[in-house]
């Protein structure tokens, strides 16, 4: 392998960390990293839709170090246009809309009611939010 390669993979596995982070950079990106980029997110979706039950609308985008928990009966549903950075941590039943952004460390767990996510809204880093209580 020549070193330009090595440079090459050196500076893609960066850039994938960085999109974990700071997912909205991946609506930005030039064609030439947005074909490796795409590729990557279907590997992860089509892993997450395998083992768990989440449904992902066009255009999303979960960092691969999000956890995502989503057991028959209780759903992760992803709308078009979102994402899930890195370090999350989303037990369904979940339901998030359109052109939704949750950022990096945010704690969501649905309890048995669910959570529901509004089109268009931010979710600041380290937020959580629990729909259930323990008595």
């Amino acid at each position: 392998m020549t070193d330009n390669n090595l440079q090459l993979m050196d500076y893609r596995e960066q850039h994938k960390k960085r999109l974990s982070y700071m997912p909205w950079l991946y609506y930005r990106l030039k064609p030439e990293h947005k074909e490796w980029a795409e590729e990557w997110q279907m590997e992860i979706q089509s892993y997450l839709r395998k083992m768990e039950t989440v449904m992902m609308g066009k255009d999303c985008f979960i960092a691969p170090e999000a956890k995502l928990f989503a057991e028959p009966g209780r759903p992760i549903i992803l709308g078009d246009n979102s994402f899930i950075a890195a370090d999350c941590v989303i037990h369904g039943p979940i339901d998030i809309g359109h052109n939704v952004s949750i950022n990096h460390h945010v704690t969501l767990d649905g309890g048995r009611k669910g959570i529901r996510i509004g089109n268009y809204s931010r979710i600041a880093a380290y937020t959580s939010a629990y729909a259930f209580n323990h008595r």
